[in-house]
């Protein structure tokens, strides 16, 4: 993404700028998620469907989580390399895929 402050600017436009675009990934990890409604999503799967780099993505979406928007199903499915990764879903999902 493109930054939001200048170079000339001060500090704290730039820590502005820098929760801003926080706050516009993590609406997209949400949206990504909402779409795939029951069937959730893996890390690497949100990672591929919104483009972005991983850390910053597994960031947002343990914000997502923490804040308790966003929960592990219960189910795993593989990574990329062969490992299993926890299958997100929206909060309001959880008890419809558990049971």
């Amino acid at each position: 993404m493109p930054p939001n402050a200048r170079n000339t600017d001060p500090d704290t436009s730039h820590a502005a700028a820098s929760v801003t675009n926080s706050d516009r990934l993590r609406s997209r990890v949400f949206a990504a998620l909402r779409k795939a409604g029951y069937h959730g999503m893996t890390d690497d799967e949100l990672v591929d469907c919104i483009g972005t780099y991983k850390p910053t993505t597994v960031t947002s979406r343990g914000r997502l989580s923490r804040g308790g928007l966003v929960a592990d199903s219960g189910i795993r499915r593989k990574s990329h390399r062969g490992c299993d990764q926890i299958v997100w879903v929206l909060a309001e999902f959880v008890n419809e895929v558990c049971q």
